[in-house]
């Protein structure tokens, strides 16, 4: 039995309040405070780390994690704003699919149940000190253990029905970057590495103003290629 403790993040709360603390801030800060360069970088600054220290308390929960052969455990140690998530045991055997996607801000655990439930652990990408990494390198040992249980178990009723005998084995289900539609995504990230140098070297005005809004999409385009390519070389060598 292992124990984790994970700093889980619910984007669809960290965006929301990242938004409306960094427009909000920069309104007031309009209105109220005195023109001049020097107060408006530092008020820029003091509104981005206010609205990164809201967020740790509006969409940020403490999730305890525990592994043993049969079954994982989830208790919330904290809850997001507005939300109440109950503590569950879930056995491997109701298990139909797992899944962990790496992402340039929210890494996703998703377990998906026999019954179509789901069970989803968002962790932001700039989160530290738990134990999420450790988790999703442990989980899939777990899990392959348990397949191979079940496999052995059901070749030796060999004498049941065939339909009967199927192995109920956990699968790693696809992650964005090995479906369909992957393809044409990272085609799309092609175009935006190659189209933002372009349009920071035609339009320096663009440069000048703010680079970083054009650098944002190219950096998740990059991100996007490294696992699609990744995925892909790893798929080609699975036997």
């Amino acid at each position: 039995m292992t124990t984790y403790r994970i700093k889980t993040t619910d984007w669809k709360i960290w965006i929301p309040t990242l938004m409306v603390t960094m427009f909000g801030g920069a309104l007031l800060s309009i209105k109220f405070l005195p023109k001049g360069d020097a107060i408006s970088i530092i008020s820029a600054i003091f509104i981005m780390l206010l609205a990164f220290f809201l967020q740790r308390f509006t969409s940020t929960a403490l999730v305890e994690v525990t592994l043993t052969k049969n079954d994982i455990s989830i208790r919330w140690l904290s809850q997001y704003i507005f939300h109440h998530y109950p503590d569950r045991t879930i056995l491997f055997s109701d298990i139909e699919s797992y899944k962990y996607q790496p992402d340039n801000n929210f890494d996703l655990l998703k377990l998906t149940m026999k019954d179509g439930s789901e069970v989803k652990l968002w962790h932001f990408a700039l989160t530290f000190k738990d134990d999420f990494d450790k988790l999703v390198m442990d989980l899939p040992q777990l899990v392959n253990i348990f397949n191979k249980r079940v496999t052995s178990k059901s070749h030796s009723h060999a004498d049941t029905p065939q339909a009967d005998n199927e192995p109920q084995t956990i699968k790693q289900a696809a992650t964005i970057y090995e479906g369909d539609g992957a393809i044409f995504i990272a085609i799309f990230a092609v175009i935006v590495i190659i189209a933002v140098p372009l349009i920071l070297y035609f339009n320096p005005d663009d440069k000048k103003k703010n680079p970083f809004i054009l650098l944002a999409p190219m950096a998740g385009a990059i991100f996007f290629l490294t696992q699609f390519y990744r995925y892909r070389k790893k798929n080609k060598t699975k036997p």
